[in-house]
């Protein structure tokens, strides 16, 4: 299954300098950065798309997400982030005592 990030130019170079000791060719020529390693490979493209394959995609793809802020919104085939400003606790704020209210 592919992963994929819409990122800003800023977090594209933070992707970049994490991966590039991983870094190989690609004959894309859409693709600007390729990196590939024994579990995953990571592709950006010029259009801000950061797309995660392979074995341990799920698990950078999460990572990735946790550092950035965003939050899953699962499509078909993939999984699309969204920028969120919630923190991680304000879910509890809705279902605190929500019981009460049926």
């Amino acid at each position: 299954m592919n992963f994929v990030l819409n990122l800003s130019a800023e977090n594209i170079k933070r992707v970049i300098i994490f991966y590039r000791d991983y870094q190989a060719d690609s004959k894309n020529e859409s693709v600007i950065f390729f990196a590939k390693t024994e579990y995953i490979a990571v592709t950006i493209y010029k259009t801000n798309k950061v797309m995660f394959q392979g074995e341990d995609a799920e698990a950078e793809f999460k990572m990735w997400n946790v550092m950035f802020g965003y939050h899953e919104e699962p499509t078909k085939n993939n999984k699309r982030m969204v920028n969120n400003s919630q923190k991680d606790t304000d879910y509890l704020y809705v279902t605190i005592c929500s019981d009460i209210l049926d």
